[in-house]
């Protein structure tokens, strides 16, 4: 499996672009200083409420993905969770988005 960038991460803005770093990034010294590689980029102005905020999620993706899979690890296997109470989509939804955020679905 590709390893992530380690969290945490978090959004910076400068000259109408947004940017999401990983404070254990990718660093390289230059004679400037060092510059911290980013995890992406994103464009701004358009509407930039919206592109704060999928600059927000896009941080927010490391965490989210550890939170579903230690809700997921706490849920029995779908037939186990339906006689719990848990339905069956709620699993499918959380390994969905588990697989898609580890590139195993398009």
């Amino acid at each position: 499996m590709k390893s992530f960038s380690k969290k945490p991460w978090h959004v910076g803005y400068r000259n109408a672009e947004g940017s999401v770093f990983a404070d254990s990034g990718r660093m390289r010294m230059e004679s400037n200083g060092t510059t911290l590689y980013p995890v992406c980029r994103f464009g701004m102005g358009w509407n930039e409420d919206e592109d704060e905020a999928n600059g927000n999620l896009i941080a927010a993706a490391p965490d989210l993905l550890e939170a579903l899979e230690q809700a997921r690890a706490a849920l029995p296997d779908a037939w186990m969770a339906e006689k719990c109470g848990v339905p069956r989509d709620v699993i499918e939804v959380i390994d969905a988005a588990i697989a898609k955020a580890k590139g195993e679905m398009q």
